[in-house]
Formats: C-alpha cells, structure tokens, sequence
C-alpha cells in the first residue's frame, strides 16, 4: 500500500509525502482542508469506513481539533473503537477525553484495566464493583496506586 501511495504522489517532489505513512498523508491532508481528497484516497486504496474513521480521529487529534473528537467519543455507536479514541486521546495527552472514551467500553475486562492504565482510580473501583469483577480487579487497584504511591484509594474500595 505504501508504495501505491508513494507512486500516486511521486510527481509532489515534496519528500515529506513520500516517505510519509498513509496515516501521516491523512493527518497532512486534514490540515490542508482536504477532506473530499481523504475520502478519495480510502476509495483508491479500498479501505473499510472503520479506518477511514480511525484516521479521521488521529488526524483530528492531531490537529489539536478536541471537539470533532470529542463529537466520535459522545456517539452511540461510533465508526471507530472507544479503545482506539483512548489510546489517541492519551497519545495526545488528553486525559480527560480519554476517561470519557474508556467510560463508553462495555466490557469491563477491558473497560477496568485501561482506567486503572489511565491512573482514573475512582472511575476504576467503581466500574470493577458495577462490572460485579471486584475480585479480580481491587488487587490490581491496590498494586497500581501504591506504585503510584497513591494513599487514597482504601477510602474509595
């Protein structure tokens, strides 16, 4: 795939877009306004709609453009993965976002290790007693924040 990337804009002579991933090409076009051209690209490249999605969010992101990802985080059912939107959201130093994002994961066994990943201990204990996974997750709790040397956390379990 690269080297059909590389071959379709060869003719730039800008070495910045050759070298470049197809998701750096995406977040280049994201801030050159070039939407319809993105959308194109996935066409010519016959990707799904799901990466599609998933190269909007880490173009959006790195564009500094919180709101349009904060707009996929708040949808029901969005075209990417909240786990992805959490792994972007932190990659980008967005703490908040992406407590919002692990908070929309429906399976606890995922949904309790990115919060306690994420060092939301509150959020972490509180989903690991809804998840009825206590048990299995408190220790890990416990383990965590006093590595993090967090004193708290016996007042919250």
């Amino acid at each position: 795939m690269q080297d059909r990337q590389s071959d379709k804009f060869r003719a730039s002579k800008n070495p910045e877009l050759i070298d470049c991933s197809l998701a750096d090409f995406y977040t280049f076009l994201q801030g050159k306004d070039g939407e319809q051209l993105q959308r194109d690209m996935f066409k010519l490249f016959k990707l799904p709609e799901k990466y599609h999605a998933m190269m909007a969010v880490r173009a959006l992101a790195k564009q500094g453009k919180w709101e349009i990802v904060k707009d996929y985080i708040t949808m029901k059912n969005p075209p990417c993965s909240y786990q992805f939107m959490v792994e972007i959201c932190m990659s980008e130093g967005k703490k908040d976002l992406a407590r919002d994002a692990a908070l929309k994961i429906k399976d606890v066994d995922v949904k309790v290790p990115i919060l306690i990943d994420i060092e939301y201990w509150r959020e972490a204990i509180q989903e690991a007693y809804a998840g009825k996974a206590q048990d299995q997750y408190l220790d890990d709790i416990r383990a965590k924040a006093q590595e993090k040397r967090v004193t708290f956390i016996e007042d919250f379990i």
